[in-house]
């Protein structure tokens, strides 16, 4: 009994010394929340300007056609194309609305949210997190841009995605594998 009683304690005392504190999924949860927070929402993207693609008219002529985002004005001739196009402008709602760079405007017409949180699995010394991040298209940019968003194929759909923990001396370091 004297040989079993310390062999059992230092064997407890190993057991626990290696062990280590398990994930919190709300710890987890917060850090997929703040990188979908930090992801692009899905965006229509228009060309401000003269109308190259003659394709995309009947589109712009139904988004224009309430005149609140979009002007679509009369077929202006372009000397150094030698054809006719159409010229797209924004209102001073669609300017409010869209952020340009030049002559490309993109507006966000769905957001991203967080869908299912698998819980955290240990892999070695990290923490395997899967999570499916949700676009929701609704409310009245997603209606007014529906035809555009339809064409550039920008709809309500679902991801999975992958992050991976590592325990750190002043938290956890997040990385996509």
């Amino acid at each position: 009994m004297r040989r079993i009683f310390p062999i059992a304690i230092c064997s407890l005392a190993v057991l626990l010394s290696c062990a280590e504190e398990p994930l919190d999924p709300a710890v987890a949860e917060r850090h997929i929340r703040e990188m979908i927070a930090k992801m692009p929402a899905p965006a229509v993207t228009v060309y401000v300007g003269a109308m190259t693609d003659a394709t995309y008219l009947p589109t712009y002529r139904m988004i224009a056609a309430d005149r609140k985002y979009l002007v679509l004005q009369a077929m202006i001739y372009i000397l150094e194309a030698d054809r006719h196009m159409a010229l797209l402008t924004l209102t001073d709602e669609g300017k409010k609305v869209f952020s340009c760079e030049k002559n490309r405007c993109s507006a966000p017409v769905c957001a991203l949210e967080a869908g299912a949180i698998e819980p955290p699995v240990k892999v070695g010394k990290e923490w395997h997190v899967a999570y499916t991040v949700r676009s929701v298209c609704d409310g009245p940019l997603y209606a007014a841009f529906r035809p555009l968003a339809d064409r550039q194929f920008v709809r309500p759909q679902e991801q999975q995605g992958k992050i991976v923990l590592e325990k750190t001396a002043d938290g956890y370091r997040v990385r996509i594998p």
